[in-house]
């Protein structure tokens, strides 16, 4: 059940990101409005202030809602991010802004001009945040232990915690099924980044150059 509910949100929130990250990072790169970079210093801003140090208000407006102990208490939140937008708009600002304009000329709209143009040129980014993103909402702990109350909805890395604490104390913690237990968690993360290692330093090495 850890497992499915880290695969299911993870999942949910990485999809969700890219695409909020790309439309707002189209619109930084490509869109000329007042005060872009205005809004896009806040955007970095943003990247500063850590998760403790806004849970609070969090915790409240998810209360608020009804949300406390749901997928959508652990996937909502993360819909949009700070990190995904400035790391995708670098990648599209090393996309010509002429041809946009010629597609424009031709009548192709902005989101088609996304679609068509600008996303596939921009695949190993995408693949780097989408990896980069999925690792660490795999492991993400903080946030999943406050807000989930039951074994119905935790995932991997509060059920490894719970499974050592129940144990009655550190001289009865079964270490071996532990670490057994951790193998099972870390290992598909090491496959991923065995099969997607050069896309990554790829989207990772463009961003850079940028």
């Amino acid at each position: 059940r850890y497992y499915l509910n880290s695969i299911l949100t993870t999942a949910a929130i990485v999809v969700l990101q890219l695409i909020t990250s790309s439309l707002a990072a189209y619109a930084f790169a490509f869109v000329r409005f007042k005060a872009s970079k205005l809004v896009f210093g806040l955007v970095v801003l943003a990247m500063f202030v850590p998760t403790q140090a806004v849970f609070v208000a969090s915790y409240i407006l998810v209360s608020d809602y009804g949300w406390i102990d749901s997928y959508k208490a652990l996937v909502i939140p993360f819909a949009a991010s700070a990190f995904g937008i400035f790391f995708l708009t670098q990648s599209f600002r090393s996309f010509p802004y002429e041809v946009i304009e010629s597609g424009r000329v031709d009548g192709c709209s902005h989101l088609r001009a996304l679609r068509s143009l600008v996303l596939p040129n921009a695949r190993p980014a995408f693949a780097t945040l989408a990896l980069i993103n999925g690792v660490f909402h795999f492991n993400y702990f903080f946030w999943p232990l406050i807000i989930t109350n039951t074994p119905a909805h935790r995932v991997l890395p509060v059920g490894l915690t719970t499974m050592a604490s129940q144990s009655g104390g550190d001289q009865l913690i079964q270490w071996n099924q532990v670490m057994a237990a951790d193998v099972f968690m870390v290992a598909p993360l090491i496959v991923l980044f065995a099969l997607a290692q050069r896309v990554m330093v790829r989207g990772v090495a463009r961003v850079g150059i940028r």
